[in-house]
């Protein structure tokens, strides 16, 4: 269901009508929220889904300004929803709805990720719209704290303090779902000749090629960073058979790709390493980051010596 209402909302920071995406299952709910949007005179476009999974995957195909996201869903409910939602809408401010008057549930829905917190029946139309300012605003804050603490400034990937928070997370939801993990450690070749040889520009422009690489070639919902200066790692899902030849022929021809539109005197590739650790059990990170860095350095000494890097024109 999609509705709009033509009106002006500059305050709110958005250009064109803001497009709110709407986790709820009972429609007289969802009702009353449009109406209540339309008294305040917010243009806006609202796709409404009645359960959480089809919204999670509605955002990897749509964009949305903001998601609103009722507590008691269907296929989710509680604490759970509100965990899996911050980590699937982490990039829209997302606004928490509830029947329910507790406190409580309203600290947890902040604490685990969520801008704000509204309790259905309480809502008024100054309400909703102060409560819209506020998420955007938390979360453009919470955005400039992020890519300072998490992000690595060169590639756009996780740092490793980012990496770590995240992959944790996502470690132990997935021990207690019975998911299977599949642990990539990625090494880029000849990283230090390439700066010898031909300065750290060069060396940053190889490392943020790679990176590009390595973004193209997993999935929105697996996790990628860079953890040292030539070092990268992913936690992907490992349900897939044969993931790891995959991976190795996708980003080799990412890497071939590269080289063949650079035409640099120099050729990038990488070297891999695969773990999958046992499902379901809890796992240490550090230990699966060791056993996977293991294995790509048994890959390397696998491989012939490398060409020399080119000297300078």
């Amino acid at each position: 269901m999609t509705s709009s209402y033509a009106s002006t909302h500059s305050l709110l920071g958005t250009p064109g009508p803001l497009r709110i995406l709407l986790i709820e299952d009972n429609p007289g709910d969802a009702l009353l929220l449009q109406e209540t949007l339309h008294e305040v005179g917010l243009s806006f476009e609202m796709e409404r889904v009645g359960e959480l999974q089809p919204g999670i995957d509605l955002v990897q195909t749509r964009t949305f300004d903001l998601v609103m996201l009722d507590l008691s869903l269907p296929d989710s409910s509680g604490t759970a929803t509100v965990a899996r939602a911050s980590k699937a809408f982490w990039k829209i401010p997302l606004i928490v709805l509830t029947s329910l008057d507790d406190d409580q549930m309203g600290v947890k829905a902040l604490q685990f990720g969520a801008q704000d917190y509204l309790v259905k029946s309480q809502v008024t139309a100054p309400l909703l719209l102060r409560s819209i300012r506020y998420a955007k605003a938390r979360h453009r804050e919470r955005e400039v704290l992020l890519r300072a603490s998490l992000i690595d400034e060169l590639t756009g990937l996780y740092n490793r303090r980012g990496f770590s928070t995240v992959a944790r997370e996502e470690l132990s939801l997935g021990a207690k779902a019975g998911r299977s993990f599949l642990v990539v450690f990625a090494d880029l070749d000849g990283l230090k000749p390439i700066n010898d040889v031909h300065g750290h520009a060069a060396g940053d422009w190889a490392i943020g090629k790679a990176a590009e690489s390595m973004k193209l070639c997993f999935g929105p919902e697996d996790i990628v960073g860079r953890i040292g200066g030539d070092e990268f790692v992913a936690l992907a899902d490992g349900s897939e058979p044969g993931a790891e030849e995959r991976l190795r022929r996708e980003i080799a021809a990412a890497m071939e790709e590269t080289n063949r539109v650079s035409k640099r005197p120099y050729r990038l590739s990488t070297s891999l390493g695969f773990y999958r650790p046992p499902v379901g059990e809890a796992v240490d990170l550090e230990e699966l980051l060791n056993k996977a860095d293991e294995a790509l350095y048994e890959a390397k000494r696998a491989r012939p010596k490398a060409v020399p890097v080119s000297p300078a024109a």
